[in-house]
């Protein structure tokens, strides 16, 4: 089920209230979910075909990777529309984290490759990162 339909079915329940600002925000993730789980099919294609011709492939970072940053003020529905957003796709690789706790793990992680003078800590940070995940 798409999320603006899911959006709609709590407030028909009387679970929510209508939102202009949540309707612009359940929109532009719905819109993400939907390239989302495009891009994941397509991955999936991908895969099957390449596996035929190398036994392995480089992870590298998307350069078209898209995303969306919810902000606004306390309880106005940022959380409660992340969460639907996060059900809503069928993945087992991907971890629901707020933005500081992830920037505080991912810093953390390149300080201890900077100790150990490895080049380009932000990239073998990342890596790391889609080794386990494709959601964040």
């Amino acid at each position: 089920m798409d999320l603006i339909t899911k959006y709609n079915q709590l407030i028909n329940q009387g679970n929510l209230s209508p939102d202009k600002a949540q309707e612009v925000a359940i929109s532009q993730l719905n819109t993400l979910r939907t390239q989302f789980m495009n891009s994941q099919q397509k991955k999936q294609s991908n895969n099957q075909i390449l596996r035929l011709f190398r036994p392995t492939r480089p992870l590298y970072l998307e350069s078209q990777s898209k995303g969306l940053y919810l902000f606004g003020g306390v309880g106005t529905g940022k959380s409660m529309l992340m969460d639907l957003f996060f059900e809503s796709i069928d993945t087992s690789r991907k971890i629901r984290v707020h933005f500081h706790a992830f920037m505080f793990q991912f810093h953390e992680k390149i300080k201890k490759i900077r100790f150990s003078r490895r080049k380009d800590p932000v990239h073998i940070v990342c890596n790391e990162i889609l080794k386990d995940i494709n959601l964040l």
